[in-house]
């Protein structure tokens, strides 16, 4: 009886791990892009919103690259924001804008986290701002 026991123990512990395991791997969906090419077209600057899952894994990431046409297999990560998780809101409102041929505009709400930031990228330069801190900077 003591060694059915056992067994049965082992086999418990094995099935909940394999669930825990297997509920840990997570999924990471895009909920979220956008794509603008430069003016003359010689850059296109893109953006996706990744939602991952998962047990203690979950997050939302959002992306900016820059290409150049006919090379989507050469994407450069130009910013990367993680969002605040905890508002439940998916969305920072990204926008991205060529204000010239060779200068792009990221804009943003929601204050995410920014972990990485180029400034430039070949001959593109590429400005990063919350429009809630510019519109902080404005009521004072």
């Amino acid at each position: 009886m003591h060694e059915l026991f056992r067994h049965c123990s082992r086999l418990l512990a094995l099935a909940i791990g394999s669930s825990l395991y297997l509920s840990s791997c997570g999924t990471a969906d895009v909920i979220w892009s956008s794509r603008k090419s430069s003016p003359g077209g010689l850059w296109i600057a893109s953006a996706q919103t990744i939602e991952n899952s998962g047990l203690g894994t979950g997050g939302i990431v959002t992306s900016v690259y820059l290409e150049r046409p006919h090379q989507s297999n050469r994407k450069i990560d130009i910013v990367d924001l993680v969002h605040d998780y905890s508002t439940q809101n998916k969305s920072i409102d990204l926008e991205l804008k060529w204000t010239s041929p060779t200068s792009l505009e990221i804009t943003f709400d929601n204050n995410p986290t920014i972990t990485f930031q180029a400034v430039r990228c070949g001959d593109v330069r590429i400005s990063l701002r919350s429009r809630s801190e510019a519109q902080g900077a404005a009521h004072k």
